[in-house]
């Protein structure tokens, strides 16, 4: 997981962009695309808001990547940030 994590950091941090899907050969995310799905548009850009969920249990390991996560959510309030997620996708259903 450390190793997923360090690759996203610079993504999440806006240090660097990821077109998404660009390269997919996956036809479901093609359908996915030609469907309108905004999230899976080929050449999108990686939106740092999208590494929430991961980090946010990457946070169980390394507690250090809280600032991250506060800045990401907007919360500087933020001190259970599994919670906060859990929460959220409840709002969202």
């Amino acid at each position: 997981m450390q190793k997923s994590v360090l690759f996203l950091l610079p993504y999440a941090r806006g240090e660097k962009t990821h077109a998404e899907y660009v390269y997919s050969r996956v036809p479901f995310d093609r359908q996915r695309a030609a469907a309108g799905q905004k999230a899976y548009q080929t050449g999108r850009l990686f939106e740092p808001r999208e590494a929430i969920p991961t980090l946010t249990a990457y946070y169980f390991f390394d507690q250090g990547i809280l600032p991250l996560l506060q800045q990401l959510s907007g919360k500087a309030g933020l001190v259970y940030p599994s919670w906060d997620v859990f929460m959220e996708n409840i709002e969202l259903q």
